[in-house]
């Protein structure tokens, strides 16, 4: 069975593939930071990650992520990291891009017990 969080994961990334960005801006908390290759800075914030993610629009496409090798952690109740392996392809202004990326993702229960983002930290290997 797949455990929740690393289903939380993998829809997520399929938000980002189908770029279904108000699904994927769902799943964050307002004070998530993310790094990644395409922006190649740390976005910090609910605001600037969304607005990252809303300039790459027509820039990428043809997003195809699968994820495997998960580990879960659950620290104290309402934290877990979760850290997997990343294979994604994707054409980024006109050219074909393949990476493998180890990713790290953190996550907090809001107050409503729901597990929000607070952290997707995924760059790929030289």
């Amino acid at each position: 069975m797949t455990h929740e969080l690393e289903q939380i994961v993998i829809d997520s990334f399929k938000a980002l593939d189908s770029m279904s960005l108000q699904s994927f801006y769902e799943n964050l908390a307002d004070d998530v930071e993310t790094v990644d290759e395409i922006t190649q800075k740390w976005n910090r914030g609910k605001a600037v990650v969304e607005q990252s993610l809303n300039a790459l629009q027509g820039a990428v496409t043809d997003i195809k992520s699968e994820l495997s090798d998960f580990s879960i952690i659950e620290v104290g109740g309402d934290g877990a990291v979760v850290t997997c392996l990343l294979n994604q392809s994707y054409v980024y202004e006109g050219q074909s891009v393949s990476i493998v990326a180890p990713t790290t993702n953190v996550f907090r229960k809001d107050a409503e017990g729901t597990w929000k983002f607070v952290l997707m930290h995924s760059i790929p290997f030289a």
